[in-house]
């Protein structure tokens, strides 16, 4: 009697260990995957909150608001808004063009320097502030808008991310 293995076990052993092989792999990209798409929603978010919470507290902070021809009761929207604290200075928020890219940044302009809010591999879109004058004199100020990352060609769905923001804000009158 011969001692080892047939060819048909040695082909059966090495089918299976192929098999737990990929599954393996398998679960580590798709474990990859998944962390890269947490970090890019995260990116996003991150960048977000911070520009809406940044804008937030300034207007709910202001002496007035300006936007386009005024506020109304039925409310104006633009693209841009003045926000006029209580010392007289005035910060101006809109979208900026950055960079060889062309990537549209939500911009704080206060006293002829761009701050940006956003950063330089998210693009923001659909930037509008819609101010509503109430009847008691009190503004309140609608603002929405769209951030992107991952809009270049070629890349896969994982390294994408698109996410709306909205809040509204009324100004404290002291």
């Amino acid at each position: 009697m011969k001692k080892g293995f047939t060819l048909i076990e040695i082909l059966v052993v090495s089918g299976i260990m192929v098999l737990f092989s990929l599954t393996i792999v398998s679960l580590f990209l798709s474990t990859i995957r998944g962390n890269t798409k947490t970090q890019v929603m995260q990116k996003v978010r991150q960048d977000g909150d911070f520009a809406l919470k940044t804008m937030t507290r300034l207007i709910k902070n202001a002496d007035s608001v300006e936007i386009g021809s005024g506020c109304t009761e039925v409310g104006t929207t633009d693209v841009s808004i003045d926000v006029n604290d209580i010392y007289g200075g005035t910060t101006t928020f809109s979208l900026v063009e950055w960079g060889a890219d062309a990537i549209d940044r939500i911009a704080s302009n206060s006293g002829g320097i761009d701050y940006f809010l956003t950063g330089i591999t998210v693009n923001t879109s659909d930037l509008n502030f819609t101010c509503y004058e109430m009847s008691l004199g009190n503004q309140i100020v609608t603002i929405s808008f769209t951030l992107t990352i991952g809009g270049e060609a070629g890349l896969q769905a994982q390294e994408k991310e698109e996410q709306e923001f909205k809040t509204s804000a009324s100004l404290r009158k002291y």
